[in-house]
Order: C-alpha cells, then sequence, then structure tokens
C-alpha cells in the first residue's frame, strides 16, 4: 500500500515552489491607479505630480468659449522630458470625450496640444492625463 502522507508531502512541496516563482515575479511589478509596469517608479511620479492648465478662445460661430490649448507641465525634479503623454477632456454631451494625440513631453517635461473650435469649456467636467515611458 502506498503512502499518503508521502504523497501529500510532495504535493505541498510542489505547490510551495510554484506559489514562491508567482510571488517572486509579483514582486517585481509596480501596480498603481496611474501605471502597470515592472520599475515604472518615473513614470508614476510624473503623473502623480503632473499640472494642466487651458486657455480659452470665443468661437463667434457657436457663439460659446471652446477650449483653445491643453498644457501638461511636470516638475523639472522628476526628469519627464522624452516620456509620452497623453490627454482627454471628458464630459457630455459629444463632442465629449475628446482624447487629444500622444505627444512626447520636451526636455524640461511639459507638451501643449492645440484643440480644435468646437470643445466647449462650459461641458468640460475634467482632464485626464497618462504619462507613459
Amino acid at each position: 500500500m502506498k503512502n499518503p502522507k508521502k504523497r501529500w508531502l510532495v504535493a505541498g512541496v510542489a505547490a510551495a515552489t510554484l506559489a514562491g516563482g508567482a510571488y517572486a515575479f509579483a514582486a517585481t511589478l509596480n501596480v498603481t491607479s496611474n501605471t502597470l509596469a515592472a520599475g515604472s517608479a518615473q513614470v508614476g511620479a510624473c503623473n502623480a505630480n503632473a499640472a494642466v492648465s487651458y486657455t480659452t478662445v470665443w468661437n463667434s460661430t457657436l457663439i460659446e468659449f471652446d477650449v483653445g490649448t491643453v498644457t501638461v507641465t511636470t516638475p523639472a525634479s522628476q526628469s519627464c522630458g522624452g516620456l509620452n503623454a497623453d490627454v482627454a477632456l471628458t464630459g457630455s454631451p459629444a463632442p465629449l470625450p475628446f482624447a487629444l494625440p500622444a505627444q512626447v513631453l520636451d526636455a524640461v517635461g511639459s507638451a501643449t496640444w492645440t484643440v480644435p473650435p468646437g470643445v466647449p469649456v462650459a461641458n468640460v467636467t475634467d482632464v485626464h492625463v497618462a504619462i507613459t515611458g
């Protein structure tokens, strides 16, 4: 008759080995609300410290103030220059949400987008920024 204790011991050792390997792999990932990446401390700091500003322009055709430009800046101490930035204006009704094309942050960590006419300031409720490496 086979020894059931030995069978359980072998199964336990195998399970512990597999779980340990999975735990070691997961320990190399950084997961935040802004990013999922391995070793992304710089990108996370750039997202957390990004500032957004915008300008307005009068749209005489639609008789409203529209968003003219959107600028994202990051602190120079974060060294975010050269990273990619995506911006989306959210709200309603159409044309929101409105995604702006991705740009590479300049050497000091900023970028400015020109927004096409027809995105009313009054309808914008939030701006989403994602900086990626």
